[in-house]
């Protein structure tokens, strides 16, 4: 489906918070690469119960409306976030060039000021603005309940948050992904971190026995490689092996024959150092029995 003229690129997606009581309603914004965001209404997005039993049934069609197209932006559009609020009016952008936008999304317009959105909650946070935008764009994703954030740079480094500035010392690095990380998300329901990158997805979670707030993330824990379109797993390893334990190579003490005496090649005599069918001197065929090096008695 095109939700433009232009037939513009999808380049991201975010739902509002749910309202369970299904008094108000469920809002989706859809970013696009010419810089347009366009808004969907969810009617009736709950369900209520009935005289039919204990289950709630839909009180009738599920319909979904387009509201509008939000503008304002000249470059494709990274990144959205709603506000955490029941009703929700206020949705946030970011685009590729860094500008950032405030829109009240039931009356369908841009906001003067970004100031007039600095009291309001936006939960969680996943906009790469201020100290999060230190060289170039990157996905980050606040951490629910532990004052922190992760941002995606050559791996994932996690930051304390709110933050001013980029950490004074070096932050925890979780190593793993190879190609560029394309999304973030945090699981508060078991502590757990997940992390996109080409056809692989990482998760990592914190220790069970650590305290709300510390560090560090506990190793990675799973790693699930994920199909390509056309339903090949990727040939690619989608994680970093364990270190291997190191081998000592073995000596070759040259082909014995039956009795346990040295062998060597029936045309050149140069004595055979591994066993085989072809003589690595000088390329002959061996001959069955092999001659022995063995000083007659």
């Amino acid at each position: 489906r095109s939700l433009s003229g232009s037939k513009a690129k999808l380049t991201c997606a975010k739902f509002s918070s749910v309202d369970i009581s299904g008094k108000h309603p469920l809002w989706l914004a859809v970013g696009t690469d010419d810089g347009c965001i366009h808004t969907f209404r969810f009617k009736e997005p709950g369900c209520k119960s009935s005289a039919y039993g204990a289950y709630g049934l839909h009180t009738g069609e599920e319909v979904v409306s387009k509201v509008a197209t939000l503008r304002g932006h000249e470059a494709s559009i990274f990144d959205l976030c709603f506000a955490d609020t029941l009703p929700c009016n206020y949705l946030m952008s970011v685009d590729l060039s860094g500008k950032e936008l405030a829109f009240d999304v039931p009356m369908a317009r841009r906001l003067p000021s970004m100031g007039m959105v600095k009291d309001v909650p936006f939960h969680p946070w996943t906009l790469p603005v201020g100290p999060l935008k230190e060289k170039k764009l990157s996905r980050v994703h606040e951490l629910s309940g532990r004052s922190s954030i992760a941002v995606a740079t050559d791996a994932v480094e996690i930051w304390p948050f709110p933050c001013t500035g980029p950490p004074s010392i070096s932050p925890p690095r979780l190593e793993g992904p190879s190609a560029q990380i394309s999304s973030l998300l945090f699981n508060p329901s078991d502590d757990s971190l997940l992390a996109s990158s080409d056809t692989a997805l990482f998760v990592w979670s914190f220790q069970s026995d650590q305290a709300k707030g510390r560090m560090p993330l506990s190793p990675l824990r799973s790693v699930q490689p994920s199909e390509t379109p056309d339903r090949r797993t990727p040939a690619t390893p989608a994680f970093t092996p364990p270190p291997r334990t190191r081998v000592e190579p073995q000596v070759s003490r040259g082909a014995r024959g039956p009795n346990g005496a040295p062998q060597s090649c029936s045309s050149c005599q140069a004595a055979l150092t591994a066993p085989g069918h072809f003589c690595q001197n000088c390329g002959q065929k061996r001959v069955e029995p092999l001659v022995s090096q063995a000083t007659p008695n």
